[in-house]
């Protein structure tokens, strides 16, 4: 039976009751349901974490789950909407169950909620069918502006900004790595929260990415993230919806971890696999084999956490082309979201570069080789190319790093953390001093930046000549726009510096 306005699912076994079509944020609750609330929320039904996890927590209209209201604990809450969604186990088709449904729905009815009930065999065979119906009554009990989501406008200056934490600590320095990273101790650990806990309430913003890179991140015991989100949470404006990452090491249990990351919030998480081919992670200096990597991925899934960035590095030792087919088969039999390319860069002070003349190495050609390969496959699987190393799956693009490459703000904190903030670009050295480092966003910088992504830059921005480029198959037009085919990205700092 359906009472209301509210469109019905395609499916039947929904029904509807509203009164008065009106918008009322509950502020009365009975407090002593607050423990049980948390329980429920950490204990959710699979159907529930299903809805969440996978439509309501990045929904653009705020939604709240296992909510006090009155002396109810309602499954899913948008105040904006006024609206109730309460999912329903097969005990609730008993004639004492529908009858204490019908009166809870009822009072909260009476408060001017919208209270729509779906059950679970619903989220099972029809998904897309419910969150289709959750979306149309949200639409229409809200203004049309305030329904949708917000146009897209890369690069605006009323854009949210990114906000980015280094984490420097790391179990031991791989030999290819030159970031700045020291070995973890509980003491040095405190200290550096206490300090960038500190340096968060120097800055106002408001945010919708948070990201947290290293280092590595998942070194440190959960609760110090979560000090420094809450930190950032009461200083900031961070969108409930916001994309927030963490770099995650396979070689750590990361089981426990996981499931905390979710409890605070954290929804996306980037985990440094580098190759699927056990002889060439140990080679890279990484502990954990394939079987780590697989295990993490599945931790972050258990926990409710489907947004999975995976790293690969080509040119690598011993690496070849069939190797290479190796790790791409695995990504893509994970089923990730996302995946960064990276190209084995042998930088001075590293121990690569101490022993470089020692190392087998794919030569360039190869490499060449290995990269395009890599494109292609990504873009067969599902993962598409939108950036000169990243790949992913439409809408699951990184939020957090395409600002970087469209000019939008970003406010980097932590030692050897980089911003681009208000115009400015500045970093914190390894003394945690702030150094100033000029202005930034001209059009030397919006050609580089954008020349990295898929969809490439308007062509009004370049005063050079590229039909040559274009003729050799080295960039394209895209409407309006002009880009760097895979072949041009392999010789992108050529191309760029000769149009800067």
């Amino acid at each position: 039976m359906f009472i209301g306005n509210a469109p019905p699912l395609v499916r039947g076994g929904v029904f509807a009751y509203s009164k008065d079509g009106g918008v009322v944020k509950m502020k009365q609750y009975n407090k002593n349901n607050i423990p049980l609330a948390k329980s429920l929320r950490k204990n959710m039904t699979p159907w529930e974490r299903k809805l969440w996890y996978e439509f309501l927590r990045s929904y653009p209209v705020r939604f709240q789950r296992q909510k006090c209201i009155g002396n109810f604990i309602v499954d899913f809450y948008c105040a904006k909407a006024g609206l109730v969604v309460e999912l329903d186990g097969s005990q609730h088709y008993f004639n004492e169950y529908k009858k204490s449904d019908c009166i809870r729905t009822e009072k909260l009815a009476a408060e001017n909620l919208v209270v729509i009930r779906i059950p679970n065999c619903e989220i099972d065979v029809n998904f897309e069918g419910v969150c289709e119906y959750i979306d149309n009554v949200v639409k229409s009990s809200l203004p049309q502006s305030a329904a949708q989501p917000a146009p897209s406008s890369e690069g605006a200056k009323n854009e949210q900004a990114g906000l980015y934490f280094h984490i420097p600590f790391c179990k031991s320095k791989c030999p290819y790595c030159d970031f700045y990273s020291v070995k973890y101790d509980e003491q040095s650990g405190e200290e550096y929260i206490n300090k960038t806990v500190e340096i968060i309430k120097q800055y106002q913003g408001s945010f919708d990415t948070v990201y947290f890179g290293g280092g590595t991140p998942s070194i440190l015991p959960p609760d110090m993230l979560r000090r420094l989100l809450d930190s950032a949470r009461e200083q900031y404006d961070i969108s409930d919806n916001a994309e927030i990452t963490v770099e995650c090491n396979p070689s750590l249990d990361l089981g426990e971890k996981m499931k905390a990351y979710a409890d605070m919030g954290i929804n996306r998480v980037s985990i440094g696999m580098q190759s699927a081919v056990d002889k060439e992670r140990f080679a890279l200096g990484r502990s954990a084999g394939r079987r780590q990597v697989e295990n993490a991925v599945n931790s972050a899934r258990r926990a409710g956490i489907m947004n999975i960035s995976l790293d690969l590095m080509l040119g690598v030792p011993n690496q070849t082309i069939d190797t290479l087919d190796e790790s791409l088969d695995f990504v893509t039999s994970m089923g990730v979201t996302h995946l960064s390319a990276y190209m084995l860069k042998i930088e001075e002070g590293t121990k690569f570069f101490d022993m470089k003349n020692r190392l087998v190495l794919p030569d360039e050609d190869e490499v060449c080789e290995m990269y395009l390969k890599t494109v292609d496959t990504m873009n067969r699987s599902g993962l598409t190319q939108y950036e000169i190393s990243n790949f992913a799956r439409n809408g699951m693009e990184s939020k957090h790093n395409i600002k970087y490459w469209t000019l939008c703000d970003y406010l980097g904190i932590g030692k050897s953390a980089h911003s681009f903030w208000h115009g400015k670009r500045f970093y914190y050295d390894r003394d945690y001093s702030k150094i100033n480092d000029g202005t930034g966003g001209d059009t030397e910088e919006r050609i580089m930046l954008g020349l990295r992504l898929n969809k490439g830059i308007n062509k009004s921005i370049i005063n050079k000549d590229i039909s040559q480029y274009i003729k050799c198959g080295l960039m394209c037009e895209r409407g309006d726009n002009v880009a760097l085919t895979p072949q041009g990205m392999l010789l992108s700092n050529t191309i760029i510096s000769s149009l800067i």
